[in-house]
């Protein structure tokens, strides 16, 4: 015979997130921006959607495996790190973190970058959860450096050949075969 353990919970009346934050549930199932809801002070996941739990790397990435674990569980390069450090500031000082366009590569894949925004849920002044909408950048980031590098490139060919125009003594002709 194995051994069980039976966990029971009784809920209480309107002791649920989205009890009180109905606009959570609503961006939980929308399930356009990653969206991940951790208990506060330890950083528990205890609900997320699907995209948010893509993010995370495997095993971790579905809700059996993710629900109920700390957030160092889930990603354990994240301890130590400036991200660490500055959800531990957020949760101090109960002001919301907004991160744009950072380069991270605690998600296993290089040269992503990564929106989030992290605001602490108060409740009777004390911070209860902690909501995480985490969405990759990286294509934007990427598009728009490639425009910019090429933009730098047609400045750089206009400039050699204004110098190349102004510096040539004979007639110069300019013909349009378009």
């Amino acid at each position: 015979p194995r051994n069980h353990i039976a966990y029971y919970f009784d809920k209480a009346v309107n002791s649920k997130i989205e009890d009180k934050n109905q606009f959570l549930e609503q961006l939980l199932r929308e399930n356009i921006v990653g969206i991940g809801i951790y208990a506060a002070p330890d950083f528990i996941l205890v609900k997320a959607n699907q995209v948010y739990l893509d993010y995370l790397p495997k095993p971790n990435n579905s809700k059996e495996m993710a629900y109920g674990k700390q957030l160092y569980d889930l990603i354990p390069s994240f301890q130590g790190t400036n991200g660490d450090r500055s959800w531990k500031e957020m949760l101090h000082h109960q002001r919301s973190l907004y991160l744009k366009e950072k380069k991270t590569y605690l998600f296993g894949e290089k040269d992503n970058y990564w929106d989030n925004t992290v605001v602490p849920i108060v409740e009777n002044h004390v911070v209860k959860y902690i909501v995480s909408m985490l969405e990759n950048v990286t294509m934007r980031v990427l598009s728009r450096e490639h425009i910019k590098k090429h933009s730098e490139t047609i400045d750089l060919q206009n400039k050699q050949l204004e110098a190349i125009i102004d510096n040539i003594s004979d007639i110069l002709a300019i013909v349009d075969d378009k």
